[in-house]
């Protein structure tokens, strides 16, 4: 059985999901639409195409201290009026 591939073709479109992929916002998108109905707070997130390394571990916990800098330790919601 004879297979004709046109692996330009094959790589071209590799090549383009890959890109897709890579474009698509899914941490804008969790960090606009997940938040707290309460308090409005969601969760920071850290682009991380390459696996999670030290370095986006950190990017992420100075992204978390400057977003939340102002909490206590007790939500807003927590405090009976």
């Amino acid at each position: 059985m004879d297979v004709d591939i046109d692996i330009d073709m094959y790589y071209y479109n590799i090549t383009e999901t890959f890109t897709y992929l890579q474009n698509k916002d899914h941490c804008g998108q969790v960090e606009s639409r997940c938040k707290e109905k309460e308090t409005g707070n969601g969760p920071v997130t850290v682009r991380t195409p390459y696996g999670l390394g030290v370095e986006e571990w950190a990017e992420g916990l100075e992204k978390y201290s400057k977003t939340y800098q102002n909490l206590d330790g007790v939500d807003n919601y927590d405090i009976k009026k």
